[in-house]
């Protein structure tokens, strides 16, 4: 969102929230700051019913607007990449690219299938889990270390990037044998 909408969007949020809470107010006091039209929302208990839900929604309306004009949300972007200065610029390696990459080199190994890499930034370099199916024939603490070698070193070499954490998740042993289809 660009900053003039932020900007509109978070003055539309403290007028309402100041126009409802005016409206909450009188209500409560059985007393509204303006005479005239509104005389009658004095007695009659359903007008005085009506305002109130009215006050409530454009309040929790503008608060809500105030909440997605700061930018505020529980959610955590992930970044888009590693960035690398240098003397003509900068280099930004997403985390796709390397995600690519692993999926490359694990195609080469034996017995692992489906693999789904995730990479995300940790202090000094990137963190890699891996989740993959394994064939029932493989020795698992051989093909672990291997793989673990393998992704730490190729990242680096093609990227430059230090992968710091290689966490590997076997998903299901590979029996081989696919479902037939009647």
């Amino acid at each position: 969102m660009k900053i003039l909408q932020r900007l509109l969007l978070a003055l539309w949020g403290i007028a309402g929230a100041f126009l409802s809470i005016v409206l909450l107010t009188a209500l409560i006091q059985r007393q509204l700051p303006w005479e005239g039209a509104w005389q009658q929302a004095k007695t009659d208990p359903w007008l005085r019913l009506e305002t109130g839900v009215v006050a409530v929604v454009v309040l929790a309306l503008a608060l809500l607007s105030v909440v997605l004009a700061l930018g505020v949300s529980g959610r955590k972007k992930r970044p888009a990449g590693i960035v690398f200065e240098n003397k003509l610029g900068q280099l930004i390696i997403s985390f796709t690219a390397v995600e690519t990459l692993i999926q490359r080199l694990l195609a080469g190994f034996p017995g692992v299938k489906d693999v789904q890499p995730a990479a995300r930034p940790v202090p000094e370099g990137i963190a890699v889990t891996i989740r993959f199916r394994l064939s029932p024939d493989l020795r698992l603490p051989e093909v672990s270390e291997e793989i673990q070698k393998v992704v730490r070193e190729k990242v680096y070499e093609v990227m430059g990037i230090t992968v710091r954490e290689v966490i590997l998740q076997v998903e299901d042993i590979d029996t081989g044998l696919r479902p037939r289809v009647e």
